[in-house]
């Protein structure tokens, strides 16, 4: 217990000191993994994490964050543009209703967004809320250009939904 109470204020040392000046972060649960990604762009926060090899604690947690890592820089331009969600697949989930997966091709969208979906057999869109999203089967707050997510959806059977359609 003593070596990792060291080793734990000597990394904090090394992190803040005046060559690396980065922010240690403690990484202890779920909610730490999601701050960590979305603050990683900025190249300051230094996610710390506490893991077991033998017994395998906290694996979960790394594993998590190296999902949720954005992919690629190109995926930028694309986030700033409005949304569109590409559905490859629909679910009937037990509790929760419709679900859809597939790819945010471009923008970002969040929990509470209205979207349009559609084309349906007519040509139209019908607007549709977004009840929440799970990204790589974690729930998150808001999904970006370029990840493959699920949105469970307000209000709408599945029977409207193909594959092929977009939100």
């Amino acid at each position: 217990e003593h070596v990792l109470k060291q080793t734990m204020e000597d990394l904090v040392s090394i992190l803040k000191s005046p060559g690396a000046r980065k922010l240690p972060y403690m990484v202890r649960s779920m909610d730490d993994v999601i701050v960590c990604t979305k603050n990683i762009c900025s190249e300051r926060m230094a996610p710390i994490f506490q893991v077991s090899s033998v017994t395998g604690h906290n694996l979960e947690l790394i594993r998590s964050f190296v999902n949720l890592l954005p992919a690629s820089d190109k995926w930028d331009e694309l986030s700033k543009k409005p949304a569109e969600f590409r559905i490859d697949e629909t679910f009937g989930v037990l509790g929760v209703g419709t679900v859809v997966a597939g790819t945010v091709v471009a923008g970002s969208i969040e929990p509470n967004a209205t979207l349009l979906l559609g084309p349906d057999d007519a040509g139209h869109f019908a607007p549709v809320v977004v009840k929440s999203i799970h990204y790589k089967r974690v729930p998150v707050s808001c999904a970006v250009a370029g990840q493959t997510c699920s949105f469970a959806l307000k209000k709408v059977k599945r029977s409207a939904i193909r594959k092929g359609m977009v939100m």
